[in-house]
C-alpha cells in the first residue's frame, strides 16, 4: 500500500513536470486519457487522474504518463501514436 502511494505522488509530479515541458519546450499534447477503472483501483488513483501522450516536433520524441512508460519508456499508446506520425511523414514526403 505505501509503494502505491509513493508511485501515484510520482506519477502526479511527473505530470505536472510533463506539463511544464510542454509550455516551456514547444511539445504537443496528443492526447489526455483516464486509466482504466481496474488501474485507478490498483494504483489508487483519484477519480479525475489522467495520463498526458506527448510529442516533441524537434526531437520527434513521443511521451506518456502511463506506468509502462514510465518503467520501460515503451507504451501501446506511444506505438500507436509513432504509426500515426509515420504515416503523415510519409504522406508529406509523397505530396513534395
Amino acid at each position: 500500500m505505501k509503494t502505491e502511494n509513493i508511485f501515484v505522488d510520482y506519477l502526479k509530479s511527473q505530470q505536472k513536470e510533463k506539463l511544464k515541458q510542454v509550455l516551456l519546450k514547444n511539445m504537443i499534447i496528443l492526447k489526455k486519457f483516464k486509466p482504466s477503472e481496474k488501474t485507478k483501483k490498483q494504483l489508487n488513483l483519484p477519480d479525475d487522474f489522467e495520463y498526458v501522450i506527448t510529442y516533441n516536433p524537434k526531437t520527434k520524441e513521443l511521451t506518456c504518463d502511463c506506468p509502462s512508460f514510465v518503467y520501460r519508456r515503451y507504451c501501446h499508446h506511444t506505438k500507436y501514436f509513432e504509426s500515426v506520425i509515420k504515416q503523415l511523414e510519409k504522406q508529406n514526403d509523397n505530396t513534395n
